[in-house]
């Protein structure tokens, strides 16, 4: 029975309800403090809300379906700040869960229907869906509500193909296929002008590269892209040989290399997309990252995954503000960095406790007295951007990170030379922006062998 859904008398105890509350407050101070570069609108309907919306009516929306992945133990936590934030942009999108219900006016689909009955009979990774059958929502206890991601992990793999098979079915005229899960932020108005420059009937299969010992696979939490063209391909395989790719699917470890490997069978190998798809969020990443000559603060940004609901509005709302005020500038990392990391270190005066800013571990940290100590020595250490301090240790970094919340974590920035930091980055070359694919595929990795055989196709 689920806490969440408010259907038993079931609580938690008095000392998680109190722990819950002071971690939602900790988030709300750094995600919905003031912000002074937008206001909050005036209520009214989600229509004309919608309607006046910067992202609304970007050239290209048409053309673009936008799949999300949820299930029933995270549904509650993470898909209604996506009602009045993200889908409000897409004029063209479907919810799949592991259960088909109306959401708060919305449906979300079975993404399992039609998985074979008798592996959802018998299967182990389908115990799950087979309590929701008998119990519906209520059947989950509130511990698996608490690990959504430990509790669906073993049906997760099996919704990926389903689900780009029936949105093809109800969507076959799309040119692009987005695929997501609720915890992914796209910054649609960057996504939409990357692939207003790309051919959709061409097999492109794009994300963040992720490898294994047999192929290169899309991360799905940093979103993934089918063209028309491997979309149309992917469902036409699936559904001649639908036994076979459920064979593959239970052997599989993740729904990413099922899917991965149904793109080699149709000749739609990855495009990675790094550092334009992102694994993680903005403020957990190393801004001067660089790889296979690409620096990753030049570059667009499309994608972040691992988000909470409050930061996800928050981007929400720094994407609506950067459409309405340079509606034909694309938003980089570098903007990401500078428009909204930056002011919410400034409007905190660079000082939050109980949150890390990952400048360490604390495992092989300095010894300080108190964080007016750790101050001390990071203003004598030039390098020093910013610092936390925790147990009697502190921990500097020459990278300035917003972080995450933690328990008895003290975070510090210095303001000025984060800002010196953002100045002192080398200036970004005109070339430095899309990735540049030429509408061509790059030559495969390793195909694993069974996707290679004509069995798979």
């Amino acid at each position: 029975m689920s806490l969440f859904r408010f259907r038993s008398p079931r609580r938690k105890s008095l000392i998680e309800l109190l722990s819950l509350a002071f971690v939602l407050g900790i988030l709300w101070y750094f995600f919905h403090g003031p912000h002074p570069e937008y206001d909050r609108p005036a209520a009214r309907s989600k229509k004309e809300a919608g309607q006046a919306l910067p992202c609304s009516q970007l050239p290209g929306a048409g053309d673009v379906i936008v799949a999300m992945k949820t299930n029933t133990a995270e549904l509650e936590e993470r898909l209604p700040v996506h009602f009045d934030t993200t889908l409000q942009c897409f004029p063209n999108y479907l919810l799949f869960s592991d259960w088909k219900e109306t959401f708060q006016g919305h449906d979300i689909r079975d993404a399992l229907d039609s998985v074979d009955q008798t592996v959802k009979g018998s299967h182990p990774d389908f115990e799950l869906w087979r309590r929701l059958q008998k119990g519906g929502p209520d059947s989950l206890g509130d511990e698996e509500m608490w690990a959504s991601e430990d509790t669906t992990r073993k049906e997760d793999k099996w919704m990926w193909l389903p689900m780009i098979q029936k949105t093809f079915a109800e969507q076959p005229d799309r040119k692009w296929y987005v695929f997501l899960e609720s915890d992914t932020y796209l910054l649609w108005g960057n996504l939409l002008t990357w692939l207003n420059t790309l051919d959709p009937e061409k097999p492109y299969y794009i994300g963040a590269r992720k490898e294994s010992h047999t192929l290169s696979f899309a991360l799905a939490g940093a979103g993934f892209v089918l063209s028309h063209a491997a979309a149309k391909a992917a469902v036409d395989v699936f559904e001649k040989k639908k036994p076979v790719w459920e064979g593959l699917t239970k052997e599989s470890p993740s729904g990413d290399e099922v899917v991965a490997g149904m793109m080699e069978a149709v000749q739609a190998p990855l495009t990675p997309a790094w550092p334009i798809f992102q694994r993680h969020k903005p403020a957990e990443i190393d801004y001067t990252t660089h790889s296979d000559g690409r620096r990753l603060w030049c570059y667009p940004s499309i994608s972040y995954h691992g988000l909470v609901a409050a930061e996800i509005a928050e981007l929400w709302k720094f994407e609506q503000q950067w459409l309405k005020d340079k509606p034909n500038t694309v938003i980089r990392h570098s903007d990401v960095f500078n428009s909204y990391i930056m002011p919410r270190l400034l409007i905190r005066s660079g000082r939050v406790d109980d949150w890390d800013n990952l400048s360490g571990d604390f495992s092989n940290g300095t010894p300080a007295e108190s964080v007016d100590h750790c101050r001390e020595m990071c203003v004598g250490r030039m390098e020093c951007v910013q610092f936390a301090f925790s147990n009697g240790t502190c921990e500097f970094s020459p990278i300035p990170k917003m972080g995450i919340h933690r328990r008895g974590v003290r975070s510090r920035w210095m303001l000025a030379r984060a800002k010196d930091f953002a100045d002192k980055m080398e200036a970004c070359a005109g070339d430095e922006m899309w990735l540049s694919v030429n509408g061509t595929v790059p030559s495969a990795p390793p195909v694993p062998t069974q996707t290679a055989s004509n069995e798979w196709r």
